[in-house]
């Protein structure tokens, strides 16, 4: 079974309701994939309940990246008239990739959230000149930009679920007493 496909079995199956312990005991069955690799797939499938939890939060974030499209589109408008329609594919790369991360959002695609609040800060960084210059705009994208990559990394935190390995006793087939690895999610 390949990653993608075990992917999509895993999506599947928290989307019937089933937690990530269950969902990740049941494709361990299934699955050649070592333990520690599908439990590193199936962590980032939030079960229904957090998806439920955090709605108001992942809308908002939403409601955020769509605002950042709208505004890296409006502020490409001078360049592609500055610099030529030729331009255009390269300009609107920024906006692609937030448009990406907006479908990641919506889709629970967890893995892409910290991606998302690393990127915020990246531009804030690439922005430092305009702030110094005191652009009062510039200081709402500041908290626009702060709030999203905040909220992105706590909505990974929340929602991408750690797990921990601990040694489990069992007796094997001759009868001795051994150890064996159990993945444990956290939530």
């Amino acid at each position: 079974m390949t990653d993608k496909e075990i992917k999509r079995l895993a999506e599947q199956k928290i989307k019937e309701g089933k937690s990530r312990q269950e969902t990740f005991d049941e494709l361990q069955s299934v699955s050649s994939t070592p333990s520690t690799g599908l439990a590193d797939i199936v962590k980032f499938f939030p079960s229904l309940e957090l998806r439920k939890q955090y709605k108001i939060q992942q809308v908002v974030l939403v409601l955020l990246l769509v605002y950042s499209v709208i505004i890296k589109m409006i502020s490409t408008l001078p360049l592609i008239v500055e610099k030529g329609v030729s331009w255009l594919p390269l300009i609107l790369i920024i906006p692609a990739i937030t448009i990406f991360f907006t479908y990641a959002v919506i889709t629970f695609k967890t893995q892409y959230y910290k991606w998302i609040a690393f990127i915020s800060i990246w531009g804030i960084l690439k922005s430092y000149t305009a702030l110094m210059d005191g652009e009062t705009f510039m200081y709402f994208q500041l908290g626009v930009t702060l709030f999203t990559a905040g909220l992105s990394y706590f909505l990974y935190l929340k929602l991408a679920s750690d797990y921990e390995i601990i040694k489990e006793p069992y007796r094997n087939n001759q009868g001795q007493n051994r150890l064996r690895k159990k993945i444990i999610f956290k939530n």
